[in-house]
This record gives structure tokens, C-alpha cells and sequence, in this order.
């Protein structure tokens, strides 16, 4: 079965909303939560979760409320596998490297982070990469390989790219590691085509966000499933 992964920041827009749109998630039996570590600075995400970033951090999120949200998240759900998405600033400040017992792997678009402390690191692919940074990368990949679908920031695509289809095969020379698409995909068609390219799974992040923005759990629970009839 292929696999779905979907990204909300945490704790946004609220804690209450936050947890019922993950009690969606685990009604629809998604495969991973890729949950958002806020930063001051995302450069490499869209407005969308750029300003999802903000409202959290101006709600004033410190590292007990953090810890508490994850401890919960991992106390409750059992159909998806917590992983965290963020930048050096987040691994940082929440010290994230010291605290793996918190969730199932880290992705840090920023910062290499080498498989150690029993960290399960994702690592970020994209066409750019040459052969040693590549393997270097594999090297240190735990759970799935998160291949960007082309140049560019989440949600900013007004087309799917098809660069992902070189990475992918690229990473598969060295690697059997699912390979999941990510960046600018947000509909059944989207995730059909990429099924239909051999990937193992698709990524949605911004997409999802906006739709969160309706406040409507039902058309959450729709979209997923929407999706996952493609995989």
C-alpha cells in the first residue's frame, strides 16, 4: 500500500482545532503526521504555513507546551507515526536531537542531522544534489526518503514538477527506502500521477493547511480520503 503523509504545524491554529483535525487523521488512517516545528524564519515554505508558523509562535509556544502536545500526540494516536518537520532554529531551541523518545523521525530542511541518538533522521532530496551528497544523505536516512517534486517552496507551484522522477530514480540506485513526493501536491490527480511515476507516497502540506481554514472536519476527512483513493 502506498503511503500518505500530511503535514499541519503544531498546535495551529489552536490546541483544540489542532487535535480535532488529528483526530481526522487517525480516523482516516494516514501513514505519517508531519507535524511542523514553528521557526521565525520557514524560507523554504509558502505563505500558507509561513503564516501558520507565526500565529503559533505569537500564541508564545515554549518548550513545556511543546513537549506536552508531542507526549500527548504519541499517547493518543496509533494509525500515524510522528514526524517532526523543521528547521536549525527548532532543533535548536526545542532541543530536538536530546529528546527522540518524543516522536518517530526528525526531517530538518536546513541542518544535516547524521543517524545518531536513535534521532530516525528524513532527509530532503532534490535534483541539485550530486552523487556524494546523495549517498552521504542515504547514509544517514531512516523511515522514507522525502524527494522534493521540483525547485521551489511548499505551495507554490501553479503545476506539478516532474523533476522528482530523476531524483527518485537517482536515490533507488543506492537505496530501497520508500522515496515520498512532496512539495506542490494537493489533488487526487496530483497523487495519481506521481502513484503512476512508482513513487511510494505523496506529501501534502499547504493544501491541507488551507482547507484547515474552513474549520470543517467533515471536508478534511473527504479530502483525505479523496487522496488516498489515488494510492
Amino acid at each position: 500500500m502506498k503511503k500518505l503523509a500530511i503535514y499541519v504545524t503544531i498546535n495551529y491554529p489552536n490546541k483544540e482545532e489542532f487535535f480535532k483535525t488529528l483526530d481526522v487523521l487517525e480516523k482516516c488512517k494516514v501513514d505519517y503526521l508531519e507535524l511542523g516545528v514553528p521557526v521565525t524564519n520557514p524560507y523554504m515554505d509558502g505563505q500558507i504555513i509561513k503564516d501558520s508558523h507565526k500565529q503559533v509562535l505569537d500564541m508564545g509556544l515554549d518548550n513545556k507546551e511543546f513537549y506536552d502536545t508531542l507526549h500527548e500526540i504519541k499517547s493518543k494516536y496509533k494509525n500515524f507515526k510522528l514526524i517532526l518537520m523543521t528547521y536549525k532554529e527548532g532543533l535548536i531551541k526545542y532541543d530536538l536531537l536530546n529528546n527522540s523518545d518524543y516522536y518517530d523521525g526528525l526531517l530538518c530542511v536546513d541542518e544535516f542531522v547524521e543517524n545518531t541518538n536513535n534521532v530516525n533522521p528524513i532527509q530532503l532530496y532534490n535534483e541539485d544534489l550530486n552523487e556524494e551528497e546523495l549517498q552521504l544523505k542515504l547514509k544517514n536516512n531512516m523511515i522514507f526518503a522525502y524527494a522534493m517534486s521540483g525547485r521551489g517552496k511548499t505551495g507554490s507551484f501553479n503545476s506539478l514538477p516532474d523533476e522528482y522522477k530523476k531524483t527518485m530514480k537517482r536515490i533507488r540506485k543506492y537505496s530501497d527506502l520508500d522515496v515520498l513526493i512532496g512539495f506542490g501536491i494537493s489533488t487526487k490527480e496530483h497523487t495519481k500521477s506521481i502513484i503512476d511515476n512508482s513513487a511510494d507516497g505523496v506529501i501534502i502540506g499547504s493544501n491541507f493547511m488551507k482547507l484547515m481554514g474552513h474549520k470543517d472536519y467533515n471536508l478534511l476527512e473527504q479530502y483525505i480520503m479523496d487522496i488516498k483513493s489515488a494510492l
